[in-house]
């Protein structure tokens, strides 16, 4: 490609404005100590805050479960969950505060990861128990439960997977966990998938990415179950080599009932390592109620299948109903392909045969009401 196009493709990639549908995350004003890891979970009308904390202020000391409370948007010092939950010998870890508000699960590490569960009767939180055999018999972290309770999501290294964790959830019938099921490709893959999180529409769902490595770039994933689109990467972040200078990474997301919020802990790599809590605000929301799946907002989806070998589908959301402008252009520019119409509220899908196109690299822009957004597309026949 000659300098003339390369500056061309630039200017074209420059002229986009992206429609990002979450806020740039701010941290949450809590008092929480110097080494904390967070690892937070938010009660299902916001007013609590549930969070694994180094308690001692050392590094790699031991963990335990807090909360804080929001009083009119002002939050409280972190208060220990106490001893009868959490076990001075072991890490106690990803804290799940159920829709209920008194069913919290959370993770154990010491010989091995295994996930509990207590509930608070009688004014205080009771003795934790270890979940069923099918849960916790190949080792599970992170769970993330289900609005109504009865499907439990967790990672695990357990053999059947695609990675060295992966996602699985496992449904309660009868009262019993049953036998986990990965959540398969669309969401796992050769990396670790960790630290899922559901909202109340059992649709929206977040995670972790990570390969485990010091030296690897982590990201928050966002996808919405059942609806057979890919996720998308929100917050990357990235770890480098010690000693950390100007280098950060989100961790550990934490998707708000209603859907509208993402909670996260930050960590930047300084001099030491600290962590923070950090919260990420849906721009666009559900419509209507959390129940409700279908989301009305600007957003462009990657296309199916990429690479691009025949026919193609592009799909996309809209606020409302109205014309849309849909356009192809080469890495020069030049326009190949105008796919615009008039779409409806929520999704559309566009379908069309690449063959009438070179292979190669392109680029595809949504335009609807001043808003733009730009993917990019391989075309391989």
């Amino acid at each position: 490609m000659n300098i003339v196009r390369l500056i061309a493709a630039l200017f074209v990639l420059s002229s986009f404005v992206v429609a990002d549908t979450w806020t740039t995350p701010v941290q949450v004003p809590m008092q929480v100590s110097s080494w904390d890891w967070c690892m937070s979970s938010i009660s299902h009308d916001g007013s609590r805050l549930f969070f694994a904390s180094d308690s001692d202020g050392i590094a790699n000391g031991p963990h335990g479960l807090y909360y804080a409370l929001s009083v009119g948007g002002i939050w409280s010092a972190q208060e220990f969950l106490g001893t009868v939950v959490n076990d001075s010998a072991r890490y106690n870890l990803s804290p799940c505060i159920g829709y209920d508000d008194t069913t919290l699960y959370f993770m154990r590490r010491g010989s091995g990861d295994s996930i509990w569960v207590t509930y608070f009767t009688a004014g205080a939180w009771q003795a934790p128990v270890l979940l069923d055999n099918a849960i916790n018999q190949l080792g599970a972290r992170n769970p993330a439960i289900s609005k109504d309770g009865q499907t439990l999501y967790f990672s695990s290294d357990r053999t059947g997977g695609y990675g060295g964790y992966d996602i699985w959830k496992s449904v309660r019938s009868g009262g019993v966990w049953q036998a986990p099921v990965n959540l398969g490709p669309m969401v796992n893959t050769s990396s670790w998938e960790v630290e899922p999180s559901i909202a109340g529409n059992d649709t929206d769902f977040v995670y972790e990415r990570t390969n485990g490595s010091m030296q690897d770039t982590m990201n928050i994933w966002h996808i919405r179950l059942g609806t057979g689109y890919p996720p998308d990467s929100l917050f990357p972040g990235h770890y480098m080599p010690y000693p950390h200078y100007g280098s950060y990474c989100y961790r550990a997301p934490c998707i708000s009932w209603d859907g509208q919020a993402i909670y996260m802990t930050y960590m930047p790599f300084n001099a030491e390592q600290l962590s923070y809590i950090y919260v990420s605000n849906r721009i666009v929301g559900v419509a209507g109620n959390p129940g409700k799946q279908e989301l009305t907002v600007f957003r462009l989806n990657n296309n199916q299948p990429n690479p691009a070998r025949s026919w193609n589908t592009i799909s996309f959301s809209l606020p409302q109903d109205g014309a849309y402008g849909l356009r192809v252009f080469n890495m020069a520019g030049q326009q190949v392909k105008d796919l615009s119409g008039n779409g409806r509220s929520g999704t559309n899908n566009i379908k069309w045969n690449v063959t009438s196109i070179p292979n190669g690299v392109y680029l595809y822009q949504l335009g609807f009401e001043g808003m733009k957004v730009a993917k990019r597309m391989v075309v391989l026949k």
